[in-house]
């Protein structure tokens, strides 16, 4: 599914919730949630009547959630904050969802690993960004 940026009069980028969700890798709901939690505004409606929000205020949102989950006490917090930028992985999961491993876990595609927003065990879909210095050596 394309995600469709309304571009607005004053020359700003505009998306609908479905399609911010969608590009943020998230459910719908969690982006009425930014839209919430930080006050954001509507700037318009689509033809077929959906509100449109800002991007660059839904990508800030964005951003400062999951910048904030870094700071939120318990396991998640310890075993992304334990693994060295040296090590880290980026990985996307079967749901869609973003997580940092340590590459001493060897993540692989179709190896199953817990995912925190779904509270359940999905199977890493492949590996979004390896760490520096692998791919230095790659080049």
């Amino acid at each position: 599914m394309a995600v469709e940026i309304v571009k607005l009069d004053d020359g700003t980028d505009a998306i609908t919730v479905t399609d911010a969700a969608e590009h943020a890798g998230v459910e719908r709901p969690t982006v009425y949630s930014w839209i919430r939690r930080y006050g954001i505004e509507k700037v318009g409606r689509t033809a077929n009547g959906h509100n449109l929000y800002r991007f660059a205020d839904l990508a800030r949102a964005e951003q400062r959630t999951r910048k904030g989950a870094r700071r939120n006490v318990g396991l998640r917090t310890v075993a992304t904050q334990d693994i060295a930028d040296d090590e880290a992985l980026l990985v996307r999961l079967a749901c869609r969802h973003l997580k940092i491993l340590s590459d001493h876990h060897a993540p692989t595609p179709g190896r199953p690993v817990a995912c925190f927003e779904c509270s359940a065990q999905r199977e890493i879909a492949y590996v979004v960004r390896q760490h520096a210095e692998a791919s230095c050596r790659a080049a």
